[in-house]
């Protein structure tokens, strides 16, 4: 004879909480109206009695059981007789079965992806309700949301169709285990504490203290180099309005659904920045907040500017500032071209951009998206020097250790990779080449600004170039004069008198003969404006390269005053510099033979 159902209970944060078995199974039951253990004792054998007495009986569920059960549990003194009272007549076969719920996990779930779209979680019909479908319905299929216990949480992760055999056995990262089982576990708690009554059908949380699916390593972060960006954005064979959205892309760092739901109401072309406000639902074509649900100005980058200028005109300055449906593609969903992704990757082929890692899926990486434009352009700011709070502000991180992820990133990289944020193509941003014009012709004052290239522009090119020649041109006299003391008697231990004696070797008469030279003659030096650079042989000099600089720029303005004048310039400094040179080695020759004389006059001694 089996011994008679005592019933087990146990307080857990101040709520007794009885074990009756129900089928094969013990679940809990929380009994908020039992404050002594006296009374949870008594409630709990009254469950157990009455759990014993249904099993036995024909035609009741175990969901019928688990029902009634939980009614016994959550009534108070007033409710327990009337719920003791219709657990016996269902018992007894008087009641037909109460009709316990019956919403399954599949239906539940449809209602809660429902209402998160409703709040403006605009991904989780795509995202959320199709992780559930491949990864937890298959474990659960056709159970009620209602009566879900501990151990079928603990089977979505341990069972054999679990999330950690199926990481492991790689039909899906161990990333998307963690994600399916953190979307599980929302959704379950949504069912027991949900804002939205409807949604609150169940008291308790079984998923609460069940342990997720084990972590794995994670895989880094693909980006373009700014030299592959560049060729990318300057193949031909790339249709011009892709090359436009990825130059806004990479330079702006926006996501895919920033980028197609910005529009020229966000653009402050005077001011120099950009509101981004609003993002593209890429699923459903619809416009709703960014991904933070936080907006931010972006500064835009001067290179970007004359692209962002000419799209300007180009559009009259309404609608949005990338359109989608003009990107060419096959097809289109919502007016959005299908596998983005696809699309970078084949262009980049087209541009000759084949680096291994950004086509391929290997050990630690995985090929380049269509996001990772974003993650480019958050590196290259890292790689120039950005404040890290500049960049985690203009990238919309909510947190810095985020930001800090593409710092390391930025640390860890040669310099070989290219100027980060360079020019854009002139095909892009409309600026026509400098023409070369004839002497008589004048010359236009407008330069790559427009109208504000004037005379004073040109006196501030000159202004800034005579400065930094003087500046130079201090700290060469004062190399020079260094050079002159070091070479003078003074210095020379071994030299005692006024002059030294007249020189008496062949190389002292060659020194004379020489004029106190003893290297080869001057070149002539040659300035062109479209030509060799002037002085290619002075290495180390940044006066002249500042200088060519400035002659360039003038040059590409079509203002041929200002490069004569900086060309001018650039002669004084190259032969000033010739100058200083050659009194160095007059002096160091003199200094030679001055120890050779005195060498031999020790000698005869």
């Amino acid at each position: 004879m089996a011994r008679k159902a005592t019933g087990s209970f146990h307080f857990k944060d101040g709520i007794a909480i009885a074990r009756p078995r129900v089928g094969r199974t013990r679940p809990n039951f929380r009994m908020p109206h039992c404050k002594t253990p006296e009374q949870a004792a008594q409630r709990a054998q009254l469950l157990s009695d009455v759990a014993s007495r249904l099993r036995r009986a024909p035609g009741v569920s175990e969901a019928d059981i688990r029902y009634a059960l939980d009614e016994i549990a959550r009534s108070d003194a007033r409710r327990l007789p009337l719920a003791v009272q219709v657990a016996e007549e269902l018992g007894a076969g008087v009641l037909e079965p109460i009709g316990a719920p019956t919403e399954t996990i599949e239906e539940y779930a449809e209602r809660w992806v429902a209402d998160r779209q409703r709040r403006g979680i605009r991904d989780a019909r795509h995202n959320d309700l199709s992780r559930l479908r491949k990864h937890v319905f298959p474990v659960l299929k056709g159970r009620a949301i209602a009566l879900l216990t501990r151990d079928e949480m603990r089977a979505v992760v341990e069972s054999g169709e679990s999330l950690d055999r199926g990481a492991a056995e790689g039909r899906y990262s161990w990333l998307t285990a963690r994600k399916t089982w953190l979307c599980f576990r929302k959704m379950m708690s949504d069912a027991c504490e949900s804002k939205t009554a409807a949604l609150r059908v169940r008291d308790d949380n079984p998923a609460a203290s069940v342990r997720g699916p084990d972590s794995g390593s994670r895989k880094a972060k693909q980006w373009l180099f700014p030299s592959e960006a560049l060729s990318l954005l300057s193949c031909a064979e790339v249709p011009l309005a892709w090359r436009e959205a990825y130059a806004i892309g990479l330079y702006l760092y926006l996501r895919p659904g920033e980028l197609f739901g910005l529009s020229w109401d966000a653009v402050q072309l005077a001011e120099g920045y950009v509101d981004v406000r609003v993002s593209m639902d890429l699923e459903s074509g619809e416009l709703g907040p960014t991904k933070t649900k936080r907006p931010r100005r972006m500064p835009i980058p001067a290179p970007l500017v004359p692209l962002l200028r000419r799209m300007h005109e180009q559009s009259g300055g309404e609608g949005a500032v990338v359109d989608a449906s003009a990107l060419p593609s096959r097809s289109y969903v919502h007016g959005v071209p299908e596998r983005l992704y696809a699309h970078l990757r084949q262009h980049l082929k087209d541009a000759g951009v084949k680096r291994k890692d950004l086509h391929e899926r290997m050990e630690g990486s995985k090929p380049i998206g269509f996001y990772d434009l974003r993650s480019s352009g958050i590196t290259w700011s890292a790689l120039a020097g950005t404040d890290p709070l500049k960049i985690m502000q203009r990238a919309g991180h909510e947190g810095f250790a985020t930001t800090q992820g593409y710092i390391k990133t930025a640390e860890a990289v040669g310099v070989n990779v290219g100027q980060p944020f360079p020019p854009l193509p002139r095909e892009l941003t409309g600026e026509r080449a400098p023409a070369v014009k004839p002497p008589s012709e004048p010359t236009s004052n407008a330069g790559p600004m427009g109208a504000d290239w004037t005379s004073n522009g040109r006196q501030r090119v000159r202004s800034r170039a005579m400065r930094v020649r003087a500046r130079h041109a201090s700290r060469e006299k004062q190399q020079s004069q260094d050079l002159t003391d070091r070479s003078s008697g003074a210095h020379n231990p071994k030299v005692v008198g006024s002059n030294p004696a007249p020189a008496t070797t062949e190389n002292h008469g060659a020194f004379r003969e020489s004029g106190g030279r003893l290297f080869s003659a001057r070149r002539p030096m040659e300035v062109q404006s479209n030509g060799p650079e002037p002085g290619s042989t002075e290495a180390g000099d940044p006066l002249a390269a500042h200088l060519r600089q400035l002659r360039r720029e003038a040059e590409e303005c079509g203002d041929d005053a200002t490069a004569d004048a900086i060309t001018t310039t650039l002669r004084a400094h190259l032969r000033q510099r010739r100058e200083a040179r050659e009194a160095a080695e007059r002096a160091e020759a003199e200094r030679k033979v001055i120890d050779f004389e005195g060498a031999k006059r020790e000698r005869e001694m």
